[in-house]
């Protein structure tokens, strides 16, 4: 097994441990960062003028899925080594959270123990997202599905910039064509155009399925169910 997973991407033997525990706290410290900025962007109105309006946007872009999902992929690929992804993945998540609720608990005066649980859930479930992708990275058909599934949730985010006009929606489509990018750099040039062409292929499978819809409504009824 670890020799065909060797034949996808070969982890870097070589990493100093120094290296990895800076890139570790680094990605921490960015977490961390990302989550206070997501919970002030919240408390601010957009009346307050244009300071108000970019604060606003910036709310709209950290509300939304995409981003977190350009960060994790770039922070996971970027790895030396797949347990390096799933653990430097793992510690952006929870620091976003931390930061992100310690602010609402003794800024804002409030928080929600259940919603708190599901994200935390989300940010456990990165890890086995992260290790998918950081063999995205590498050679071959099972690399190139890995590395088309990021980019199809976010295909599956943005392409609705066409009728709404979203800038959201167009970042989503920026995010995605980016990743598509970085995941053939290093690469033959034939992986980006196979890679392109399976994450439209599971983009319109995703929406033709609701599979984003029912994996979430799912997770809905297991939080239900704990808080019975």
């Amino acid at each position: 097994m670890k020799e065909k997973l060797n034949a996808i991407r070969k982890p870097n033997q070589y990493c100093k441990k120094s290296s990895v525990l800076l890139m570790f706290v680094i990605i921490v410290l960015f977490g961390f960062t990302m989550g206070v900025i997501s919970k002030y962007s919240d408390t601010i109105s957009s009346n307050n003028g244009i300071y108000g309006v970019v604060i606003h946007c910036i709310s709209e872009v950290t509300t939304q899925m995409g981003i977190w999902v350009f960060l994790a992929s770039i922070i996971a690929m970027y790895s030396s080594k797949p347990k390096f992804a799933m653990i430097n993945s793992l510690g952006f998540f929870l620091a976003m959270l931390f930061a992100y609720y310690l602010y609402s608990i003794f800024i804002c005066g409030f928080y929600s123990a259940r919603v708190i649980l599901y994200w935390t859930v989300f940010a456990l479930a990165s890890t086995i997202c992260a290790c998918i992708v950081w063999y995205g990275k590498g050679n071959g058909w099972v690399s190139d599905i890995f590395a088309s599934l990021p980019i199809a949730v976010l295909f599956q985010s943005g392409y609705r910039f066409y009728y709404t006009l979203s800038a959201v929606h167009v970042l989503d489509m920026i995010f995605a064509l980016v990743l598509l990018i970085l995941f053939s750099i290093g690469n033959k040039k034939e992986k980006g155009i196979r890679v392109l062409i399976l994450a439209i292929v599971l983009s319109l499978i995703v929406r033709r399925f609701s599979i984003l819809s029912i994996l979430l409504a799912l997770l809905d009824k297991v939080l239900q169910f704990i808080y019975m």
